[in-house]
């Protein structure tokens, strides 16, 4: 059943190239200076482009590697797939569905606690843990590690849920969201009263990334479900509220630690705990799984 399973492979991929930057990272640092991360991973970024371009194909029978077998499977789905023209994007429709926004308020709130994690997971394990630079690579890339397998899982478990038909469709969107942002609010609400203890710290480190990438098989692929016709453009608005997050995320949280190193990591993820309990009770309410009637092939309404 793609509707659960689409995403995992593809993003899995996000959190383990965060593991092996921020695993290389500490080695590269600490043996050749910080400056070379950049270059090193630039220049791989640069190689990685250049494939993109050379193995990559539009249409699958002008490939020059695929297989007979697989160019017929590819070709043979995409003639059925029903055609349309051509329509407006329904701007003012989108605006006025709630589904659509508790998918927003779910990607807000998503990124607002693992851009914390991203940004400031070294800093912390730095002053909470005390470790040198080459042990704080390696220690902060666990988490997504983690966070990887966790989306590959997550996929699976929704995927066998929707095809043996044990849960609805939107009862799974809506457990997998609800794990995903319950579970890490309650690891990162814990970090501060755990401090003493560096395993016990370190486990809640790695579960915070890894529970909250279970919204993969939830909000974050609902716009597939509620408008597959335009999913393409409302994940990229869908990223763009994330990004948002990300960016008062973590402007909010170098302003807070920097007020009161003791009490500022507590205060930070208290902060994001609720900002996480507002996403998952907005998506709770509003969140739906069937396609919206501005989305549908016969009623689409050009606004």
């Amino acid at each position: 059943c793609w509707h659960a399973f689409f995403p995992s492979p593809f993003f899995s991929g996000v959190s383990f190239g965060s593991f092996i930057i921020l695993c290389v990272g500490g080695l590269i640092s600490q043996a050749l200076g910080w400056p070379f991360i950049f270059y090193i991973f630039g220049s791989t970024g640069c190689v990685c482009c250049l494939l993109w371009f050379t193995v990559i194909y539009d249409d699958p029978m002008h490939h020059p590697c695929i297989s007979s077998r697989e160019q017929k499977h590819i070709t043979s789905s995409l003639a059925q797939q029903p055609s349309s023209p051509r329509r407006s994007v329904p701007i003012k429709a989108m605006v006025r569905c709630l589904p659509l926004w508790a998918i927003f308020m779910g990607f807000f709130s998503h990124f607002w606690l693992c851009t914390i994690i991203l940004t400031y997971l070294p800093t912390y394990i730095s002053s909470v843990l005390h470790v040198n630079i080459k042990d704080n690579g390696v220690l902060s890339s666990l988490p997504f590690i983690a966070a990887s397998s966790c989306t590959i899982l997550g996929g699976q478990l929704a995927d066998f849920l929707l095809s043996r038909n044990l849960l609805r469709l939107i009862t799974v969107r809506k457990l997998f969201s609800s794990l995903g942002l319950l579970l890490p609010s309650l690891c990162a609400m814990a970090l501060p009263f755990v401090a003493s203890s560096n395993i016990t710290t370190i486990i809640l480190l790695i579960l915070i990334p890894g529970t909250s990438n279970l919204c993969d098989s939830g909000f974050i692929i609902n716009t597939l479900d509620i408008a597959p016709r335009y999913s393409s453009f409302l994940m990229g608005i869908s990223r763009g509220f994330g990004l948002i997050a990300g960016i008062i995320s973590a402007t909010a949280t170098g302003f807070i630690i920097s007020q009161n190193a003791a009490s500022g990591w507590k205060n930070v993820f208290f902060l994001s705990a609720a900002v996480n309990m507002f996403g998952l009770v907005f998506y709770l309410m509003f969140g739906q799984a069937k396609i919206q009637g501005w989305a549908e092939e016969e009623h689409l309404t050009r606004l």
